[in-house]
């Protein structure tokens, strides 16, 4: 490698460093008496570039996970009222098709009573997955 390609993939690495990483390569460049256009400086800068993304990561992690938890609970949600329109759909049904005695409105009852439960159940699931 010439010292002009040393030159660049420095220049190009180091865009985006922040001025104590700076420092720290001054420092290391001075104490030890490396020139700019090394190879050597060339692995410090990427062992640096390298180190400040480990550091980065535990946070990028929690934040990708907070996305993906909350795209979980829109999409349990999102389950959650389709199944209770379906159930509704299905108790009016059953509602249409038997319209009259005791026995009717007792199936009414019991299947209206099997909705609320169902759709509370979901409900508190939603609300301790947050």
């Amino acid at each position: 490698m010439n010292s002009n390609s040393i030159q660049e993939m420095l220049r190009d690495l180091t865009r985006d460093f922040l001025p104590q990483d700076h420092t720290q390569i001054n420092y290391f460049q001075n104490h030890f008496g490396i020139e700019k256009d090394s190879t050597l400086m060339l692995l410090f800068v990427i062992w640096i570039r390298d180190r400040r993304a480990i550091e980065k990561l535990p946070e990028m992690l929690e934040q990708k996970a907070r996305v993906t938890i909350e795209l979980h609970q829109q999409t349990l949600r999102d389950q959650s009222v389709l199944i209770s329109k379906e159930l509704i759909g299905v108790i009016a049904t059953q509602i249409k098709s038997n319209n009259n005695g005791t026995q009717d409105k007792l199936f009414v009852f019991s299947c209206g009573a099997a909705a609320g439960v169902i759709f509370c159940t979901i409900l508190l699931f939603l609300h301790f997955m947050k």
